[in-house]
């Protein structure tokens, strides 16, 4: 089920905010139609407003540019449990 966008982009201030805190646990489907769930820790928007933003991929242990037009659902989870990597599962 899709989360409204006003949702999702407020979780990921949230995180962005507060990351000693907060990651965020999404539900992202890429340009091939791919879904995948993975965890990321933001950390800026891109220069075109919300429709980007740069992120620590925990399971690909790198940084990553995701479309937040392209997350369905995203969960605020504590960063305090998050352990690189983490599990990057295909839905």
């Amino acid at each position: 089920m899709q989360e409204p966008k006003a949702k999702i982009n407020y979780k990921i201030n949230q995180a962005m905010r507060d990351p000693e805190r907060w990651a965020v646990r999404i539900v992202y489907r890429d340009d091939l139609g791919r879904r995948t769930r993975r965890i990321v820790s933001p950390t800026r928007w891109g220069a075109s407003g919300r429709f980007s933003f740069l992120a620590l991929c925990t399971g690909r242990q790198e940084q990553r540019w995701f479309k937040s037009g392209s997350i369905e659902t995203a969960e605020l989870v504590s960063s305090a449990d998050v352990l690189m990597p983490t599990t990057i599962e295909d839905l």
